[in-house]
């Protein structure tokens, strides 16, 4: 591909209003230590702000030569120059795996074409920000109903699905395996706990962290299991007749 069609945008540069700017950076939680990363960043106003307001690091993605020279200018004036790089090129080619901030302002399309590269590159946690448009079947953590059709907020979920099970028999031990669906934050399955199988009635994922409510005994006892992720190991708790019992267990390759 030549380098006059790299520089061809898909969607026209339209302006994020200041109050939505606001939202979006008090919904993503940007503060000092976040490095956000705006794909589509065109005059910069968002990651200006972030650098200004909340001393947030940034990097601006755009493939207008046009935005990127008015981004550095803007960033010049405002005094944060040294706190933000600001990129010409395809953002669907662009490395987003440091980024603890994903801002858009894209359309639904173009969210959902990037939906496989966030879920990929990007650390459990991040959070994606978008104003006025949705990522398809991933549905949004949180929304704020401010101007056009809001601003939406994901969390990019920890990969929690598959088997997962102990290493060795304990008496001690209150959950015995762990057979995960997941459908982005949502989660569903089995759990095996001393010996009982009780059925996942409701899950979800937040990063690292997940919570899932299940049934034991046909219905008739209600069980809470609440963990982290830690690489290919989970640990947390079981709640069950309001008695709490830790557990450990580790993925399963072999399922």
């Amino acid at each position: 591909m030549d380098n006059a069609a790299m520089s061809e945008p898909d969607i026209h540069f339209v302006p994020t209003p200041h109050r939505v700017v606001a939202e979006m950076l008090r919904l993503a939680e940007i503060g000092p230590d976040s490095l956000v990363y705006d794909l589509g960043c065109g005059d910069g106003r968002v990651l200006i702000t972030a650098a200004r307001d909340c001393g947030a690091r940034g990097v601006g993605i755009d493939i207008d030569p046009c935005r990127i020279a008015e981004c550095r200018a803007n960033a010049v004036q405002a005094g944060v120059q040294d706190r933000i790089e600001f990129l010409q090129c395809n953002f669907f080619d662009a490395r987003i795996s440091e980024a603890t901030v994903i801002v858009l302002y894209l359309v639904d399309s173009l969210n959902v074409r990037l939906r496989p590269r966030i879920l990929s590159q990007c650390r459990p946690g991040v959070r994606v920000v978008s104003y006025s448009f949705e990522m398809g079947e991933w549905e949004a953590d949180a929304h704020t109903p401010i101007a056009a059709n809001g601003v939406f907020l994901w969390i990019v979920p920890g990969h929690l699905a598959g088997s997962w099970s102990i290493s060795t028999e304990s008496n001690a031990v209150s959950l015995e395996s762990f057979c995960i669906l997941q459908a982005f934050q949502k989660l569903s399955g089995v759990a095996q706990i001393r010996g009982r199988s009780g059925c996942i009635v409701e899950g979800r994922v937040s990063g690292e962290h997940f919570t899932v409510t299940g049934e034991l005994e046909n219905g008739k006892k209600r069980m809470t299991i609440a963990g982290r992720i830690q690489g290919e190991t989970i640990e947390g708790t079981v709640s069950e007749s309001g008695a709490e019992t830790p557990f450990a267990l580790h993925r399963d390759r072999s399922a």
